[in-house]
């Protein structure tokens, strides 16, 4: 029983783990989106205004 349990805690655990590492790398994706849009509009010489669809 208690070996049983200690493996469903480290299976939850390594899929924690996993699910972690996807939302780092999409939030890193994100993050280098949301750079170039931000370096963009600090270089524009005229007045910009974003929208969402």
């Amino acid at each position: 029983m208690l070996l049983a349990n200690l493996a469903t805690m480290q299976q939850n655990l390594l899929n924690m783990t996993e699910d972690l590492k996807q939302k780092m790398a999409l939030q890193k994706v994100q993050a280098l989106e949301n750079n170039r849009t931000k370096q963009a509009l600090d270089n524009a010489a005229a007045p910009v205004m974003l929208t969402s669809q």
